[in-house]
């Protein structure tokens, strides 16, 4: 969900006097120099400041069985962003946080500074070489996080506490020009949590390498092969340690003009310290035939991972509309653990005469870290209609659920949020919105909680280019 969304709420007086400030400190000076990029250059350095305030009230903010009462948030969350690019390599670093002052039952008034982030990547491309690194380090208060945000593969966030991430990866590629080329890819990425209270959110950590191989065998064939090892460690009640060796071979088939086959065949080792030392097989064929408006395929998938192997096979269609697109995907999967299921996506766009719809719709089973076969279902819909040549007003409704298809040891639940929002451009550079949301959510025995909440947002972005 957007900024305005996101639940977020004010503090006492002299909080919100001290955001103001820092404001005008910020935006005064930004005014005198604020210069659009042009998009049309290439190349060069850009800056990019951010600023957005969103005051909300809620009603049962935590979204609790029993509403403890009312809460407000003030959160101003403040960006900053540098690009720099040259015709053969991109450099970006971004950063961002939250200033928050809130008004939390039993917690009283509050004001602290939430939510850094900082990201760094570097991109270079030569003649026959590629290499990339990527960088980032966060820190999330789960006191105020999005309820639809996912922790980890289908776990829908509980709790207090705050989640700290750390990622890195690397990707060197050679021979891109040539018959022969080679790869390698090497990761890190890590997951502490610090006060937390859902025994279901521990400290995780995955490092994790892999080395490719690609042939052309002809102007209509290729041929790869890859070798990846994975080493999963988490501080869960059993002291989870996991190690994943995975060889594939894979080929890449140009068939005719307008038809395709990809396919991977592999054969994949894991170690675990509670379900022990298990060998599988895994693989995709996939076949994509080209039309005028689009395309159709079918997808054969098996899987494999600590509770056994699982099969899916789907069809797909994508295709262009007079006003939209529409894609979709249905099939069915079935796994060793579990019962067989019905999976597939739909996501579709419409411009209208006035507005625009958006839907979507994703039904799939994924593996989590901690070894559950879970079945998320996720759904939008949105409608939005210029209500002026500034300003317009947009319906939103979103939905996921999760379901253990596996063990039987996941607590099902479910999430609703029903949201209207005004949007008006008061100037180029400053865009104000306002609205009223709904949320619902129903675990299997818990209960049911309800949540309404106001909500309005101020903000800008700008960029200057050097």
């Amino acid at each position: 969900m957007g900024g305005a969304v996101k639940k977020q709420r004010i503090g006492h007086s002299r909080a919100l006097a001290g955001i103001i400030c820092v404001l005008g400190g910020l935006v005064a000076p930004a005014l005198a120099q604020d210069v659009e990029a042009d998009e049309a250059v290439v190349g060069g350095t850009v800056l990019t400041f951010g600023v957005e305030t969103t005051l909300s009230v809620s009603d049962n903010y935590s979204l609790e069985v029993d509403a403890p009462g009312t809460s407000t948030i003030l959160d101003t969350v403040l960006s900053f962003g540098y690009l720099s690019e040259t015709a053969v390599d991109r450099f970006a670093f971004d950063v961002d946080g939250v200033l928050r002052a809130s008004e939390l039952p039993g917690a009283g008034g509050d004001f602290r500074f939430d939510d850094p982030d900082v990201a760094l990547s570097y991109a270079r491309e030569g003649a026959n070489s590629r290499f990339s690194i990527e960088a980032d380090y966060g820190e999330t208060n789960l006191d105020f996080i999005d309820p639809f945000e996912f922790v980890d593969d289908g776990i829908l966030t509980e709790g207090a506490g705050i989640r700290e991430t750390r990622s890195a990866r690397l990707i060197f590629e050679t021979g891109t020009s040539d018959p022969l080329g080679f790869g390698v890819e090497l990761g890190h990425e890590a997951l502490d949590y610090r006060d937390t209270t859902d025994t279901g959110l521990f400290d995780n950590q995955t490092d994790d390498i892999a080395l490719t191989a690609r042939l052309r065998l002809s102007p209509v064939l290729e041929g790869r092969a890859r070798l990846s090892y994975e080493d999963y460690s988490a501080e869960d009640l059993v002291q989870t340690e996991r190690t994943t060796r995975a060889l594939s071979f894979g080929a890449a088939y140009e068939i005719s003009p307008i038809l395709f086959l990809d396919a991977t065949l592999g054969v994949e080792d894991i170690e675990d310290t509670e379900t022990g030392d298990d060998v599988g097989a895994f693989g995709t064929v996939e076949l994509t035939r080209a039309l005028p408006n689009g395309s159709v395929g079918v997808t054969l998938d098996r899987s494999f991972g600590i509770e056994g192997g699982r099969t899916t096979l789907s069809v797909n269609r994508a295709m262009d509309l007079p006003s939209g697109t529409l894609a979709f995907s249905i099939g069915v999967t079935e796994g060793e653990i579990g019962n067989a299921g019905v999976v597939g996506s739909i996501d579709y766009t419409q411009t209208l005469a006035r507005g625009a719809i958006t839907a979507s719709l994703e039904r799939r089973v994924v593996s989590s870290s901690s070894g559950n076969n879970v079945l998320t279902t996720e759904a939008a819909l949105g409608y939005t209609v210029p209500t002026t040549a500034v300003s317009s007003l947009s319906f939103d409704f979103d939905y996921v659920e999760v379901e253990e298809v596996g063990t039987g040891t996941f607590v099902n639940t479910n999430r609703s949020s029903l949201r209207a929002t005004y949007s008006h451009e008061l100037t180029p550079d400053w865009d104000l919105s306002a609205g009223y949301e709904y949320q619902r959510e129903v675990t299997d025995g818990s209960g049911t909680a309800n949540s309404n909440t106001v909500f309005m947002t101020l903000g800008r972005e700008f960029s200057i280019r050097r």
